[in-house]
């Protein structure tokens, strides 16, 4: 026995160093020097060789599949070994599921039909007592606590491995594996039912984490609630108290509540999707609402629940695909900014810049494209009187203007040395300290920290503005 703990003991230490430094690097380099294939057999041949060495050591092949999950879980390229497991497990996971039902046999439920269900119910009722205070103690919501509890219900699949070595040791006999089978398939089968039960039992469960102080009272008046504090809420809520505009965020996730707080954002570790965590947010008396969570079921909730309470708050949402705006609209949304058609909308603003159309064009268009609810960009045939006349705008020709930096080559010269007309470029003014020289003299040196505008067709702009940066051809001063 002693032997082995101690086995044990020295496989845990292997496994941790492993983990922690051989693995990582070893695919880490595959990901940088080796193609697809390569990086594939090597995860493979990583996992088979920590699956033999778990064996050699006394351990089952599942208890080493399991050790190399640990041990992949801790490398920088979890991302690439997971999509190219993908196949695998999805192929693995039918497997599973199959085996897990010719295991099954269903005499043993006739007979022992009262042992089953106490074992499922025992089950069941174990998991939500220990899941829904360990999420509790993680500082989750109550509600999200409960539900996801409610999700752990079912006997999960490690549970096998437990069982199979339990078997081999003679721990449970014939009897009391079949009882295991019974009751994991019995679980499996009732966890969608016990899920479905979730929200009408969280619905009893209050909204917000009490733990806390609640937010200043007076940041519940005129202020803007920003519900999520991930990536676009903190942007959001950022720019916002950089503006002076109180603002109060409302987060399910404890981390990202806690990163709020460092980030000097008033925060209120709630969930959203309740009525209790919107009104202790202040949401009858906000100016207005930012919902950036990504689910648009719970986003479509939240819009509801701020609309009945707050028939005047401006309410903005964002969303992932332009499928889901009618629906937020009609819950009671005033703006749905979808990521899929925003992109589109900053890459024309962007090749609209890089050609030197004026940026009032450029805001007209992008108004445009908004206003219309991007019908634009999904029929290219609609072409607006607004568009005809950007069409003739390019056509025509435009103006520009160029911030001259100390490294640029235009810095210290003359616009008499630069010769930008024989780029067919004219310089109608120059802006230095605020004050505009037109037209400015062409034997006065330019200095950094000068604007010049810049008039002429678009290609002469491209030509004239790498002249002034200095990389463009080689001009040659007269």
């Amino acid at each position: 026995m002693l032997t082995k703990v101690g086995v044990a003991a020295v496989g845990t230490v292997l496994l941790v160093a492993v983990a922690r430094f051989l693995v990582p690097r070893v695919l880490d380099r595959f990901v940088r020097v080796a193609g697809p294939e390569t990086f594939t057999a090597a995860a493979l041949v990583v996992v088979l060789g920590i699956v033999a060495l778990v064996e050699t050591a006394g351990a089952s092949a599942a208890m080493g599949a399991f050790a190399a999950g640990i041990v992949l879980a801790e490398s920088e390229s979890i991302a690439d070994v997971s999509s190219t497991f993908a196949p695998f497990r999805d192929v693995l996971s039918s497997l599973f599921f199959i085996s897990v039902g010719m295991l099954f046999d269903p005499q043993f439920l006739a007979h022992h039909p009262g042992l089953v269900l106490a074992g499922a119910a025992f089950v069941v009722g174990a998991k939500l007592l220990t899941a829904y205070p360990a999420l509790r103690i993680a500082r989750a919501v109550p509600k999200t606590a409960v539900r996801a509890a409610l999700a752990l219900a079912n006997v999960g699949e490690f549970s096998f491995v437990l069982a199979l070595a339990g078997g081999k040791l003679g721990l449970l006999g014939a009897s009391g594996q079949q009882l295991f089978v019974a009751v994991a398939v019995l679980t499996i089968l009732l966890v969608p039912f016990v899920i479905g039960a979730g929200p009408a039992l969280a619905a009893r469960l209050p909204d917000v984490h009490t733990d806390r102080e609640p937010v200043a009272s007076e940041l519940r008046r005129g202020h803007v609630v920003v519900v999520g504090y991930g990536l676009n809420g903190s942007n959001v809520a950022r720019v916002l108290g950089e503006t002076g505009l109180k603002t109060v965020v409302v987060e399910a996730d404890a981390d990202r509540a806690d990163n709020a707080r460092r980030d000097g954002v008033a925060v209120l570790l709630a969930d959203a999707t309740g009525v209790e965590g919107l009104l202790m947010a202040g949401i009858v008396r906000a100016r207005a609402v930012v919902v950036t969570i990504p689910d648009p079921g719970a986003s479509r909730k939240v819009v509801r629940i701020c609309r009945s309470r707050n028939a005047d708050v401006r309410i903005i949402v964002r969303t992932r695909y332009i499928r889901e705006v009618e629906e937020l609209r009609r819950a009671g949304a005033d703006e749905v900014i979808p990521e899929e058609f925003e992109t589109s909308i900053e890459i024309v603003a962007r090749v609209l810049r890089s050609l030197h159309v004026p940026g009032n064009i450029i805001a007209t268009q992008v108004r445009i494209l908004r206003d219309e609810a991007y019908r634009k960009l999904r029929d290219p045939q609609a072409r607006p009187e607004a568009g005809r006349r950007l069409s003739a705008l390019m056509a025509a020709g435009t103006s520009d203007l160029v911030l001259i930096l100390p490294e640029m080559a235009a810095a210290g010269k003359t616009l008499g040395e630069l010769h930008l007309e024989e780029e067919h470029v004219a310089v109608p003014a120059l802006l230095r300290d605020g004050v505009p020289l037109a037209p400015p003299p062409l034997d006065v040196p330019i200095e950094a920290g000068d604007t010049l505008l810049l008039v002429g067709a678009h290609e002469d702009l491209v030509h004239a503005t790498k002249r002034l940066e200095g990389s463009g051809p080689e001009e040659p001063v007269r």
